[in-house]
């Protein structure tokens, strides 16, 4: 086992803006990585096929034999793993930390829940059948053609409440949201899906989403993105890896996470007991995209179980925040 983390593998596909967030932070930090493009929509063979992956979100990152779901947990880690690359985002401080942390979860829920309808329900991505009937098998009968439709002009207006959140928060004539000269981690937690929406033509138009009405949110968000562009700019490219190549370089690496502890928690897990972990914030994960594995780590913030890859005899592990995560007790699968 080696002391200094190997370099990441990040299983995505670009359009996500998911996957975005975490490579712009990559960017600023630096960090180089690899990556192995994913399709949009399930199944996910890479993952399924090489490691038994059963988890069908997007991005998925891989650090030597550990795989971590969910954005919230992969940033946490990048702050903590890498802590010789560029100044670490994070914010200093109890009040400060809070309020990046309401932000995640503000961007997790509320602009969220607006964004997929905020879309144009004639975008591009919509003519796609395979991946907009996976959405109708994650989401419902919601993400049906006609029931977007309906449902587009109250996104749109609860975006426009997002905007105006922004224009608050930066009515001191600050530049980033916990002030300061630099772009921090709370900036990508706000502006990530925002800043996305704005990129797509024809999603915000000018009628409601004016600079004249928004200017602070603008000037903001246009910021942000030339900040990530120069980041991206002057970061090391990416390799991108073929799905056994990715695979080979993952089981290969001597690299695992140390164990953690198994805290005293209101589930009552024990260490070593099989555990399903899975989302709990779909129609469909707690059905067919659980994994199983023996409990290694238990906190308030996170999980971790040991599985065994598919295509050799090798420990895995993997990583879920407690966030949007379910786990249960289980025998094996």
């Amino acid at each position: 086992m080696t002391a200094t983390p190997p370099p990441i593998v990040l299983y995505h596909y670009p359009l996500s803006p998911w996957a975005q967030k975490v490579t712009a932070y990559l960017a600023l930090r630096g960090i180089e990585y690899s990556e192995c493009h994913q399709p949009l929509h399930w199944p996910r063979p890479d993952l399924t096929d090489h490691f038994n992956i059963q988890y069908r979100r997007i991005p998925v990152m891989a650090i030597g034999r550990d795989f971590y779901y969910d954005t919230t947990l992969i940033l946490e880690k990048l702050e903590t793993l890498y802590p010789e690359k560029k100044t670490p985002l994070g914010a200093k401080g109890s009040v400060e930390n809070g309020l990046s942390k309401l932000l995640e979860k503000w961007a997790e829920t509320a602009v969220m829940k607006s964004t997929p309808f905020a879309l144009p329900p004639d975008a591009p991505l919509w003519k796609d059948d395979r991946f907009l009937q996976d959405r109708v098998e994650l989401w419902g009968d919601q993400f049906g053609h006609e029931a977007r439709k309906k449902q587009h002009p109250g996104a749109l207006a609860e975006v426009r409440l997002h905007f105006g959140l922004l224009e608050d928060l930066l009515g001191d004539g600050r530049e980033w949201i916990l002030g300061g000269d630099n772009i921090k981690l709370a900036d990508i937690h706000a502006s990530c899906l925002l800043s996305w929406l704005a990129t797509l033509p024809g999603t915000l138009s000018n009628d409601f989403f004016s600079e004249e009405s928004y200017p602070r949110t603008h000037s903001y968000l246009t910021r942000y993105q030339k900040a990530i562009k120069c980041a991206m700019d002057n970061a090391p490219a990416p390799t991108i890896l073929s799905a056994p190549d990715a695979a080979e370089r993952i089981l290969q690496s001597n690299y695992a996470e140390p164990d953690g502890i198994v805290m005293s928690d209101p589930t009552g897990f024990r260490q070593g007991q099989m555990v399903a972990v899975s989302r709990n914030d779909d129609l469909s994960s707690k059905i067919k995209h659980r994994d199983v594995g023996h409990l290694v780590t238990l906190t308030s913030q996170e999980i971790a179980i040991v599985t065994r890859a598919k295509t050799a005899d090798i420990d895995i592990r993997i990583h879920c925040p407690r966030w949007q995560f379910l786990a249960e007790a289980t025998e094996a699968e």
